[in-house]
């Protein structure tokens, strides 16, 4: 978390140190998520700093008056102390007294830790490379379930409902190999699904065979880039062999054309000394032959005609990889309007793919945008706003900026009903201060992490709704079983209820209520008895 001053103006760090200085910061817990902490000041305020993965700062909460983060002393006198305190156990230190440990009592005691703390527990196992065998088994696992579930003959629902739970344990998957650095395996792991692909294992109605496949090209794309040099040969082996393996109907021409995108000489080497011998037409998995062909970017490069290039494109016109190799020729050569045209086109064909028209959509925009067409820039947007899971609030305030002032109005109210589902729909609530709606979306949104988040724009139009909202949920949390961490993460949540207005009765009422309920929990007794004493 460096030069996190830099955020801050400087009456407010000075102000902040001076409140660390005098010990004015309390109840200081640091998670892989988030930094809380009281403040004493004229009273005691609440603080939340969201972390991202790698302990940056994602944002920064405070329930003073101060509405911007970096006017905030009592945030900045909290960031004093995460610093303090990361500075009396540095690193070095923790390494030295390790080394006095022996074996057997490290492993108990990382034993007796890790039984007792089951969010610890997680990253402990996390930190262990993949396990390429498991995740394997478990994507077969994936499939045989459907499949016996099926009796063997899975209906299109079914079918669609396989092939969204393996896309997600794939991206899943994925992203913890990446993470952890496993480039290679996560590679393997996206062959072997290539493999069940291609043994026909997974019903070809409706494209769904397309679909995986282009999902499987997109996971290549992105893992290969990250790949050492060493383990790109490696790829670029297996990717051939593959290539060559006249059984891979279906993966055949999404791996020529990434041996041809992500490794251009090595493949045109291997490609220039095929040309020289006959080869046999390939089946596409459509049953049609067809033959084998160069890249749009080597027959470019090799000094063919667009005519030239045109009809191979079109002649492969229902692989959207060729499609998309002829629409990047076109953006090279200036020919903007033939690659509008395309796009459209492409939009309409790719509807199998929803990654792929997402894409399309990208391209249009930027293309619409730099010719001035505010209005097909415009709708552009809207689909991919439409279109997307979640709201991209980029995408926003790009749309924000295509209209007037009385424009926006008037689309807005369109989009917080279109979008109201969505569920990170509360930022664009809040950013457009539609707080009635903000309102609604989180009393339906289950748990208070969402309340949270957005409590102090809340709390003093709606308390009492807030109130139940609290209420209600602080009683299905405490009716769980845990560990002092979740305990205390109740305790937190009661004392930020305790600041909306009016609330002091019903949250010692509701104390009460808990501590009679559940008398045996020792860790949960403490922690809102440590709550009650504030109030």
């Amino acid at each position: 978390m460096k030069n996190w001053q830099n955020l801050f103006l400087e009456s407010a760090l000075n102000n902040g140190y001076t409140y660390f200085i005098e010990k004015r910061v309390h109840e200081f817990l640091c998670t892989k998520e988030q930094i809380t902490a009281q403040v004493l000041d004229n009273e005691s305020y609440s603080i939340r700093i969201n972390l991202t993965e790698n302990k940056q700062i994602y944002s920064m909460i405070c329930d003073c008056s101060h509405k911007k983060a970096e006017h905030c002393k009592h945030i900045a006198a909290v960031l004093f102390e995460y610093d303090h305190r990361w500075n009396l156990e540095p690193p070095n230190k923790l390494i030295k007294l390790l080394s006095y440990a022996d074996e057997i009592q490290i492993r108990d005691f990382l034993l007796t830790i890790l039984l007792e703390n089951k969010q610890l527990a997680k990253r402990f196992k996390e930190q262990f490379p993949i396990n390429q065998l498991e995740d394997y088994e478990r994507l077969t696992a994936i499939i045989s379930k459907y499949h016996k579930q099926s009796q063997g003959n899975l209906s299109t629902k079914m079918t669609e409902n396989l092939i969204f739970e393996i896309i997600e344990f794939m991206q899943t998957t994925i992203n913890q190999a990446i993470q952890k650095k496993q480039i290679f395996r996560a590679f393997e792991l996206v062959n072997k699904l290539v493999e069940i692909i291609d043994s026909e294992k997974i019903n070809n109605s409706d494209n769904h065979i397309s679909l995986l496949m282009n999902h499987c090209y997109s996971f290549w794309k992105e893992l290969i880039p990250l790949a050492s040099e060493q383990d790109k040969k490696r790829m670029f082996s297996e990717l051939l062999s593959q290539a060559n393996n006249i059984k891979n109907t279906h993966s055949k021409i999404s791996i020529q054309q990434l041996l041809q995108e992500e490794f251009p000489e090595q493949s045109q080497l291997d490609e220039q000394n095929k040309l020289t011998q006959p080869t046999a037409p390939v089946t596409s998995e459509t049953g049609r032959k067809t033959k084998r062909y160069l890249s749009i970017r080597q027959m470019e490069n090799l000094n063919y005609t667009k005519k030239q290039i045109q009809n191979c494109a079109h002649e492969n016109w229902q692989s959207s990889s060729v499609r998309s190799q002829y629409i990047d020729y076109l953006l090279h050569k200036k020919e903007y309007t033939e690659a509008i045209d395309v796009l459209n086109e492409s939009i309409l064909l790719d509807q199998h793919s929803p990654d792929m028209v997402t894409l399309h959509r990208y391209s249009l925009k930027n293309l619409y945008q730099k010719f001035g067409n505010t209005e097909r820039y415009a709708e552009q947007i809207l689909h991919l706003l439409l279109e997307s899971e979640t709201v991209d609030m980029n995408l926003i305030h790009q749309l924000k900026k295509a209209y007037s002032i009385e424009q926006w109005e008037s689309l807005r109210e369109t989009l917080f009903e279109q979008l109201k589902n969505r569920p990170d729909v509360g930022l664009f609530y809040s950013k457009e201060r539609r707080y009635d709606l903000l309102l609604e979306y989180i009393i339906k949104t289950p748990g208070l992490d969402e309340a949270s988040r957005y409590f102090s724009f809340l709390k003093k139009q709606f308390p009492e709704a807030l109130l139940q909202k609290y209420e209600y949920e602080l009683r299905k949390m405490a009716a769980i079983t845990a560990t002092r961490p979740y305990y205390h993460k109740i305790s937190l949540l009661i004392e930020e209820m305790a600041t909306l207005p009016g609330s002091t009765i019903s949250t010692q009422l509701l104390i009460k209520e808990l501590k009679e309920k559940y008398p045996r929990r020792k860790a949960m007794l403490e922690e809102l008895e440590r709550v009650e004493k504030k109030l």
